[in-house]
């Protein structure tokens, strides 16, 4: 695939913004928000094949570390080399887990109908929306017939002038119309949507967020 030099680095400056930062210690505790009994990020996630599973931005790997004994195989996969680095480091020893720096705009270098399932949580909040367009193609190119990608995106309809980092919770241009018109348009069937409120106390947001759980046509 070929990207202008402009949306490459746009994804540079995301990319980068993630390297150093508080973030990923803090978030280690918000594990019940995604992986508790009632959470409804567990009851679409519930519903993948975990015989490869995806998961796209893993960061310092706190939600690989809830599938680790579940999956059959795990491509971890970040744009930041440091995060695949923490990762090795975390997940030493595991015999299933695989490691991919990839250039923050489709699943190179994974093999065509290779996955049988994806997931995002937690980052593509941040993309680009034509970052989010370029995934999207690729994950119907990386999945086999019948499986399915969960993807947690942005709902946030602030203009595009705005800059990312000055929206509520850094999120990017995005809607959940937006996204299931993108996912139809790379070949991709919508099986749900879920818009929720993110944030808490003066800092919620309401309906800032949607989960996207898409399938690959059999």
């Amino acid at each position: 695939m070929k990207y202008t030099d402009k949306l490459k680095a746009e994804v540079r400056v995301i990319g980068d913004g993630w390297k150093q930062s508080a973030y990923y210690d803090n978030v280690e505790r918000t594990i019940p928000a995604f992986w508790g009994e009632h959470s409804f990020f567990k009851n679409c996630f519930d519903r993948l094949d975990l015989g490869h599973v995806v998961e796209l931005a893993c960061g310092h790997g706190r939600h690989a570390e809830q599938i680790k004994d579940a999956a059959g195989k795990i491509s971890l996969m970040d744009v930041n080399q440091e995060n695949i680095d923490y990762c090795k480091e975390r997940f030493k020893g595991l015999q299933n887990v695989a490691y991919f720096t990839n250039n923050g705009l489709d699943f190179t270098p994974l093999e065509d109908n290779s996955a049988s399932s994806i997931f995002c949580y937690d980052a593509m909040v941040h993309f680009d929306h034509r970052c989010v367009l370029s995934y999207l193609e690729d994950a119907r190119r990386i999945l086999v017939p019948g499986g399915m990608a969960l993807f947690h995106h942005s709902n946030n309809s602030y203009p595009f002038s705005t800059h990312y980092g000055q929206n509520p919770h850094s999120r990017n241009f995005m809607t959940k119309e937006l996204f299931a018109r993108y996912s139809l348009d790379s070949g991709l069937e919508v099986i749900d949507q879920f818009v929720f409120d993110w944030g808490s106390g003066e800092k919620l947001v309401k309906n800032l967020d949607c989960l996207t759980l898409v399938r690959k046509k059999a």
